[in-house]
């Protein structure tokens, strides 16, 4: 029997179950401290390992060279650990000399033959799949589909033994094809395709992984035995239906311009920058204001330890501007994307003389930042009530000195162009405006011990960041009210009717009764979007943004740094607080650093080229534009006579313009039309 409060109604309810799922807080890990003694760093009162600095050092213990990431200092999120993974790497390699690793002792070719011998390797997944589907069975069946020759089953084929079980079947049974089912290609697809090569074949033989796990044991568990067997037999049919038609994508080995662009000059990109410099390399910064420091030159003090944020630029402006290796380009906007993975040609314009200059660079990382909503008239009282401001105005009176008399009853409104409600805008929670609310009020009661301050929150307060709970718990033993309000019952921000004030009516859902304020300082919460020109950048540099209109990275766990173009790399992918963003910069610089490290990057072909015989010339695919990266053009070959010409450097394999060919002339490598007909015929094969 559970017993809690309604806090809507004020009821007490009792509802009998029969499952109670705890959900624990983080602790530091046992041995934190015995580990802290070993390395001579200190740890925080509350067990996790002290930071240099809790925005601009977060990933710096307090021993030169010590770097960490992921919950040794906190609770994070999956993403977060990721980035700040990476993040210090960058740290640990930017003071370290340029790596020079062994060059791996070539893997001899396996003779296998023309004729297709497919091997397929069926993985239970730990039980993810195989407690849905009958792998061994599935394998069993697989045995006996055409040019299979070896099928079968194991436990955990991602593994280290899972791989050296598919490499030795391959040398064996001389098989030239595999089809492994597994979970997703974007996870593990270049893990099958080195076991592939360890073999001695072409990795480009693999197909797969088939997304047994996605496709069907996290999506049809609940469908009955025989309809999940039949849809795991109808993928694995396809696969080996593509795995016949596969081919070897040729690879172009080219020297890397060993030169980074960081675009966005605020605190994370001037971090970004210095670590790049520090490893050796040269920096292009590029910002499009009048000055470095991005969104903190507005700031005033930063949570959680109330930190000067104009300190925090002046100290990375200077270090930046010291820099010999950086390049600052103020006033500056990337306009185009030239040229091919390891040697781009990007555009900059200068935005107030329009002079136009290509810089050739090796890779590219992004840290634009963030904008702030734009609440709409009469949205709380915007533009239309006396008193109602931003936070973002309160942070630049604060910062000047302009708050000299202590304000009426000031009220804070949280959640303004965040988690709103379908149809209304911005759904995600920007994860800054809670902690940033309670610091200011923390400023306030600070210079005006007195005054009584409201915080009305939409159903739930985060206070996301180490200590930020601390800061709450103290706001409120101090006298700040904290009311909670629902969606379905809105603050709502009127004129008062005989002075210039503001009357903020407020249904506390906890009390149960409704608060009616009078203030002269409304502050609106407002929630962080993507740079409202972001369109301008993802046009220019070919890459692209998520339905919350932030760029898009590969994937938000795996490759939360990644783009779909090679070489290009994202320190701003959501909203997120000062020290995150620079983690995530960082992240995104030791990345970038990888091509600049090696030299030399190899390009996969995976292009569209074109069958001369079939290509009538008609330039279809050239005058439409329908290429979004200019890789076609028309070729003379004989006098009057013009075929489509693809540059392959340039061509990302899209394959737009196949679908616009009228000959069917122009047909995309290991992708051709031929490959996906077979696969749906067998797909749909009864």
């Amino acid at each position: 029997m559970v017993k809690m409060e309604d806090t809507d109604t004020g009821e007490i309810q009792e509802i009998k179950v029969n499952m109670v799922v705890l959900n624990s807080s983080f602790r530091p890990a046992e041995g934190s401290e015995e580990l802290a003694k070993v390395l001579g760093i200190e740890l925080e009162e509350t067990g996790w390992v002290k930071e240099k600095n809790p925005n601009s050092g977060a990933l710096e213990t307090t021993r030169d060279g010590i770097y960490m990431a992921g919950c040794i200092h906190g609770p994070k999120d999956g993403t977060d650990t990721v980035n700040e993974g990476k993040g210090a790497a960058m740290a640990a390699q930017s003071i370290l000399p340029l790596p020079h690793p062994p060059v791996p002792e070539a893997v001899p070719p396996l003779d296998v033959g023309e004729e297709p011998r497919v091997g397929v390797f069926i993985c239970h997944c730990g039980g993810i799949i195989g407690n849905v589907i009958d792998s061994p069975g599935l394998a069993q069946w697989a045995s006996h589909l055409p040019h299979v020759v070896h099928s079968t089953d194991y436990i955990f084929m991602c593994s280290d033994p899972g791989q050296e079980f598919i490499t030795d079947a391959i040398i064996e049974h001389k098989l030239n094809r595999v089809v492994v089912g597994s979970c997703s290609p974007l996870q593990h697809e270049d893990t099958f395709r080195r076991a592939l090569e360890a073999a001695g074949i072409s990795g480009y033989y693999l197909v797969g992984p088939v997304g047994l796990r996605e496709m069907i044991a996290l999506v049809n568990a609940n469908d009955p035995p025989d309809v999940r067997q039949e849809k795991a037999q109808d993928m694995i049919r396809s696969g080996v239906a593509k795995a016949i038609n596969n081919e070897i994508v040729p690879v172009k080995s080219v020297d890397v311009t060993r030169v980074a662009m960081i675009v966005g000059g605020g605190v994370s990109g001037m971090s970004a920058a210095l670590d790049i410099a520090r490893k050796g390399f040269d920096v292009t910064l590029v910002e499009k204001e009048a000055k470095l420091g991005g969104r903190l030159n507005d700031l005033y003090n930063l949570f959680p330890k109330m930190e000067s944020a104009q300190e925090i630029v002046d100290d990375l402006t200077a270090r930046v501007e010291k820099e010999k290796r950086i390049k600052i380009l103020l006033n500056s906007k990337p306009i185009l994307r030239e040229g091919s993975y390891g040697n781009y040609g990007i555009t900059i314009r200068n935005t107030e003389t329009g002079k136009q200059e290509v810089h050739t660079i090796g890779s590219m990382v992004i840290t634009t930042g963030t904008d702030t909503y734009d609440p709409k008239k009469g949205e709380y009282g915007w533009e239309e009530v006396p008193g109602v401001i931003t936070t973002l105005q309160l942070e630049r009176m604060l910062r000047n000195g302009e708050l000299k008399k202590p304000p009426k009853n000031p009220v804070f409104i949280h959640c303004v162009g965040s988690r709103q409600s379908p149809g209304e805008g911005n759904r995600y929670c920007s994860r800054v405006c809670c902690s940033a609310v309670i610091t200011m009020q923390h400023e306030l009661k600070e210079m005006f011990p007195d005054i009584r301050v409201f915080s009305a929150y939409k159903e739930h307060i985060r206070p996301f960041a180490n200590n930020m709970e601390v800061m709450w718990r103290e706001n409120r033993q101090k006298g700040v009210s904290y009311l909670r309000w629902i969606r379905e019952k809105p603050v709502t921000v009127e004129k008062a009717p005989d002075v210039d004030e503001a009357i903020v009516t407020v249904y506390d859902t906890l009390s149960q009764e409704t608060f009616k304020i009078r203030s002269n300082m409304v502050v609106l919460a407002l929630g962080l979007e993507a740079p409202h020109d972001v369109n301008e950048l993802t046009k220019a540099l070919g890459i692209n943004r998520g339905q919350d209109g932030f760029l898009l990275e590969v994937h938000m766990k795996f490759k939360p740094v990644e783009t779909t173009v090679p070489g290009i790399f994202l320190g701003a992918t959501y909203a997120k607080n000062v020290s995150d963003s620079i983690n995530q910069a960082r992240g995104a610089a030791s990345a970038a650093c990888a091509p600049l490290n090696l030299g030399t990057v190899n390009i996969e072909l995976l292009t569209a080229d074109v069958d001369e015989d079939l290509c009538v010339g008609c330039d279809l695919c050239h005058y439409s534009e329908i290429c979004p990266y200019d890789a076609i053009s028309m070729v003379e070959v004989s006098p009057g006579v013009k075929k489509s010409v693809t540059n392959e450097l340039a061509c990302e394999g899209c394959g737009a313009c196949c679908s616009i060919c009228p000959t069917g002339a122009r047909d995309l490598r290991w992708w051709r039309e031929k490959s996906f007909y077979d696969q749906i015929e067998e797909m749909l094969r009864e």
